[in-house]
């Protein structure tokens, strides 16, 4: 399995570009969708699905145009739809140009498994950050996409009127930290880490 990134969209989002045996996930396409596009079209891998952590605008703005060029699905868990059906005001709150709202396919609940290549991951739902928040977790290659849930010695905002601390906290505890300290956390934003550091060194997570 090979994961590369992109950053893309105006708040600089990772999306991951997930690929084993010519086939691919996209994770979290933000924006900038002939990035994307082109990224996948020269690697000559067949996307099979478009993998969102959680609904917020900087993590949705290519996945229309993605759906429409490529015929795959959007997943997405079913309690962050209600934040993708209001993504276009949020975009314009602050001050980025409205993106076009995509329909959710199929909904993605937790510990349900998928496969694609010759490879499969996990759903674990994280919510905190948002109530639909959700990590995608390979067990074969020890690596977790954490979206907006758990950064690089920081966590995700629970600032928002559906957001919360205390549950997020409880989501990295009980469902990312037990993935094993060899762990390769890959974030919706910034660096990627492992498990390990997060335990010993996130402010945010004591």
């Amino acid at each position: 399995m090979k994961i590369d990134v992109l950053q893309v969209g105006p708040l600089m989002v990772n999306c991951y570009i997930v690929h084993d045996s010519g086939e691919c996930i996209i994770v979290d396409p933000g924006g900038d969708f002939e990035k994307i596009r082109e990224y996948i079209d020269n690697s000559g891998i067949n996307p099979v699905g478009i993998f969102n952590t959680h609904g917020h605008f900087d993590h949705i703005g290519a996945v229309n145009k993605l759906k429409e060029y490529y015929g795959i699905n959007f997943y997405l868990h079913e309690s962050d739809v209600f934040i993708v059906e209001e993504s276009a005001s949020h975009s314009a709150f602050f001050g980025i140009k409205e993106i076009e709202v995509p329909k959710v396919d199929k909904y993605v609940e937790d510990n349900e498994c998928h496969n694609f290549g010759n490879v499969s991951f996990k759903v674990l739902h994280t919510p905190g950050h948002s109530p639909g928040g959700v990590c995608y977790y390979f067990e074969s290659e020890k690596s977790v996409f954490t979206g907006d849930s758990l950064f690089e010695l920081s966590i995700g905002r629970t600032d928002f009127p559906y957001g919360n601390m205390e549950k997020l906290v409880e989501s990295i505890k009980n469902k990312i930290f037990t993935l094993g300290d060899d762990a390769q956390v890959y974030p919706g934003h910034g660096e990627k880490t492992t498990v390990l550091k997060e335990k010993r060194y996130n402010p945010f997570v004591k």
